[in-house]
């Protein structure tokens, strides 16, 4: 099947345009999931226009966090991973470390992925290769530094690794996986459970990129299935395996 990656592409840079109009309202409209998990009228909107991704793809199923689950999911060949915006919380603050995030999967692997900060860049990639639009244009300089979730900053997860590995607080783990794929940050740690819908669209970006992406244990991602993963790290090869030869990450985990 020939994919229109073109068109993929403008329903997404679509839906980053009207959430930036969004960001601007004073009266935005939010609810609590529960959780202190918030929602906003810009991740429903953008959700509806992310919808229209399943009609450029027949057959395929979307697979959203503002949409209820079906394992049904389980036994389409194309499924769309998608979160609307990753990073709500940042989001509703006006904080501009927010991402769309999503991965067209087929068997298991994506075959397109697309991260939009609409901030910064719309960072995607198509059967391995990379490509950006929509850049904003300022010094991207790289930090040497590991990019890690504020909630789980603020929650003191990473007290006990301040001490091994030079942490940088940014929002939204798309985001933070796409700037690492960018090469302008070292790498990226999250010690908490995510969802597919979290991870799927930027661990493709680093896999692109030639680098590498895994749980905590070291393990590959597959996606299209029924369990969350078991954190995250990513980056150079050779910087993942060393830092999980020096530090056991698994005993940092954080089931919530």
């Amino acid at each position: 099947m020939k994919l229109p990656v073109d068109k993929f592409l403008e329903v997404i840079a679509r839906a980053g345009t009207e959430i930036m109009k969004l960001s601007m309202k004073e009266d935005l409209k939010v609810t609590d999931k529960g959780g202190n998990d918030p929602l906003s009228e810009a991740d429903l909107l953008a959700n509806d226009i992310l919808s229209e991704l399943k009609d450029l793809v027949p057959g395929s199923w979307f697979f959203s966090e503002e949409n209820e689950d079906d394992l049904i999911r389980l036994e389409k060949e194309y499924v769309w991973i998608v979160d609307p915006i990753d990073g709500t919380r940042e989001f509703v603050k006006q904080i501009p470390e927010y991402a769309i995030s999503v991965s067209l999967v087929r068997r298991e692997k994506s075959l397109f992925s697309a991260v939009y900060n609409p901030n910064d860049s719309l960072e995607y990639q198509f059967n391995g290769t990379r490509g950006t639009l929509n850049k904003v244009e300022y010094d991207r300089v790289y930090k040497p530094t590991v990019c890690v979730s504020r909630s789980e900053w603020n929650k003191d997860f990473f007290k006990n690794l301040e001490s091994e590995l030079d942490l940088e607080v940014i929002g939204s783990i798309a985001y933070k996986l796409s700037l690492v794929a960018q090469k302008r940050h070292l790498g990226v740690i999250s010690l908490c459970p995510k969802n597919e819908w979290d991870i799927a669209g930027g661990v493709a970006l680093i896999e692109a990129a030639g680098m590498v992406a895994c749980d905590l244990y070291g393990r590959k991602f597959h996606f299209n299935r029924s369990d969350l993963a078991f954190g995250i790290i990513a980056g150079e090869e050779d910087w993942v395996k060393e830092v999980l030869t020096k530090i056991d990450l698994s005993k940092h985990f954080a089931k919530h």
